[in-house]
């Protein structure tokens, strides 16, 4: 039987996924406030907001999406909570104390067009 264990390809799919969240919620936000045009910011800010119209669109987008991807996580988290603890009361059909796992031999001869199928 097959342990639980790390996957190195879930771990850099994972962490290319943090990198790529990191970068378009945090650097480009900060980026594009540190790239604006500081005299025309400055003259703007006595008629109102001192921040443009597609910096205020582009900031309001990322918020929306942030919110959205929140609670998609947590739906998720919830419903596989609920499915683990609805998992860990259910019966199993038997009492697994005292059973110990076997395999079961298949003959080689009868099944050797799997093996080949299976590349075993």
């Amino acid at each position: 039987m097959k342990g639980i264990g790390f996957d190195w390809r879930v771990m850099a799919f994972t962490f290319s996924l943090a990198a790529l969240t990191t970068v378009l919620f945090g650097l480009w936000p900060a980026w594009q406030a540190a790239s604006g045009d500081i005299q025309a910011a400055l003259q703007a800010g006595s008629f109102g907001s001192s921040e443009t119209k597609t910096a205020q669109r582009s900031r309001d987008w990322l918020v929306i999406i942030e919110v959205a991807l929140t609670l998609l996580l947590l739906s998720a988290a919830g419903l596989v909570l609920k499915s683990f603890a609805k998992n860990a009361i259910d019966s199993l059909g038997f009492e697994p104390g005292g059973c110990s796992p076997r395999g079961i031999e298949l003959p080689w001869t009868k099944y050797d067009e799997l093996n080949k199928t299976l590349n075993l």
